[in-house]
């Protein structure tokens, strides 16, 4: 019972039963009792959390740390513009009312984390499938403000990157140097031409 406002909540003891279950499957384990806390609990390794939060956060479950909740990702958009020498990838997720920007995701994927910080402080969860996909581009590109800047040359990798996300969106000039470099068929042999030096040299002699 709570005593302000009064309140009785019923417990659902089969419901708390099968939550118990869900977790022991995904690795929690019942601590050994110690003297001062000698009610039982249930315990994590802290490399299992990065799944664990994913699988919960992703059937309704409400998981914090500290204090603060971690969020499953929403929409994730993805635009390529072009600047005087380079391409500019822009690129954002949401978490909830949060967003987070390319660069703060790469960031934490070159140190190894599973999960972004957000403005408002919580823990937004970055896809295991997102962070295969694009843990490439955190050893390429360069961070600018809200985004990352490429070189004309490494054109192919953001055509390649556009070809795994096709409602990704790109500007003219974009579209044009990627459709010129899917036709360009290489550097054909020629034959050389006709008499060498070392002929032309001795016919003149």
């Amino acid at each position: 019972m709570q005593p302000a406002p009064p309140r009785v909540l019923l417990r659902d003891f089969a419901l708390e039963r099968s939550a118990t279950d869900r977790l022991q499957q995904l690795g929690w384990r019942w601590a050994t009792p110690t003297y001062s806390q000698r009610k039982p609990k249930l315990e994590l390794t802290p490399r299992h959390l990065p799944n664990v939060v994913r699988e919960l956060t992703a059937t309704g479950w409400h998981v914090e740390a500290e204090g603060k909740p971690y969020r499953a990702p929403g929409k994730f958009d993805l635009q390529i513009r072009s600047g005087i020498d380079w391409f500019e990838l822009h690129g954002a997720v949401e978490f909830g009312d949060a967003v987070a920007h390319l660069p703060e995701l790469l960031a934490a994927l070159r140190r190894g984390e599973n999960v972004v910080t957000l403005g408002d402080g919580t823990f937004g969860l970055l896809p295991e499938t997102w962070m295969k996909q694009y843990g490439l581009l955190a050893a390429l590109g360069t961070a600018h403000e809200d985004h990352l800047r490429f070189v004309r040359s490494q054109i192919g990798v953001l055509d390649a990157l556009l070809a795994a996300r096709p409602e990704a969106q790109c500007d003219a000039l974009f579209a044009q140097a990627r459709d010129e470099l899917r036709i360009f068929a290489g550097i054909r042999a020629t034959d050389p031409p006709g008499g060498c030096c070392s002929c032309r040299i001795r016919n003149a002699i």
